[in-house]
C-alpha cells in the first residue's frame, strides 16, 4: 500500500443519499447527539448538543462547555456535525490533545459509545447513528470450518532412491 493511501478505508458515494443533502441534517440542533460527562469527584452529567457546533474548553467566555481544568486550553475542541452526517471531533491546536483508545489524537469520526477524553475529563458520545434509505448491514455467514487434508505417504521408491544416494556418497 502506497503511504498516500495508509487510512481506515472509507467508501466513497457517487452521489449523497437524498437525507443526507437536506441543511438540517448538519446542525447538531437536530441530531438528537448528547455526551456524558464524567469528572473526577463530580456526579455524571449526560448534555444534549443543541448548537451547530459544540466547543470544549476551559475559557468560559468562548466556550460552551467549561472544564476547570489546567490540562484543558482554552478552546480545547470542538464538535460537529459535517455535510455528509458524520459526528467529527477536533482538537482546536490544544498542547494536550483528545485521548482516544489510550492514544493521543487531533481528530476523529464519532460513532455511537466512543469513550475519549479531555483533561482529567472522560465523554461518553451518545448518537442514533442509523442512516435512513441506507441498506442494512448484512453479515456474512459463518465459513465451515477448514478440513485438515493429513499428509500423503511417502513414495517408497523416492525414499529407497534417497537412502541409496547416501549410502552411495560413504
Amino acid at each position: 500500500m502506497a503511504k498516500d493511501d495508509a487510512g481506515a478505508p472509507t467508501k466513497v458515494w457517487e452521489a449523497l443519499p437524498p437525507e443526507l443533502e437536506r441543511k438540517e441534517v448538519t446542525d447538531l440542533r437536530t441530531s438528537g447527539a448528547q455526551i456524558s460527562v464524567r469528572r473526577p469527584g463530580v456526579p455524571e452529567v449526560r448534555i444534549t448538543l443543541d448548537r451547530s457546533e459544540f466547543v470544549i474548553g476551559r475559557q468560559p467566555t468562548e466556550v460552551d462547555l467549561v472544564l476547570d481544568d489546567e490540562w484543558v486550553s482554552r478552546r480545547h475542541a470542538r464538535l460537529w456535525l459535517d455535510e455528509k452526517g458524520y459526528f467529527r471531533l477536533e482538537d482546536l491546536g490544544s498542547q494536550n490533545g483528545i485521548d482516544f483508545a489510550g492514544r493521543p489524537v487531533r481528530r476523529l469520526n464519532l460513532v455511537d459509545g466512543d469513550v475519549f477524553g479531555i483533561g482529567r475529563t472522560e465523554f461518553t458520545f451518545h448518537a442514533d447513528m442509523s442512516r435512513r434509505g441506507a441498506p442494512p448491514a448484512s453479515i456474512p455467514p459463518p465459513r465451515a470450518p477448514s478440513q485438515v487434508a493429513e499428509p500423503p505417504e511417502p513414495d517408497s521408491a523416492l525414499i529407497r532412491a534417497i537412502e541409496g544416494e547416501e549410502e552411495s556418497e560413504d
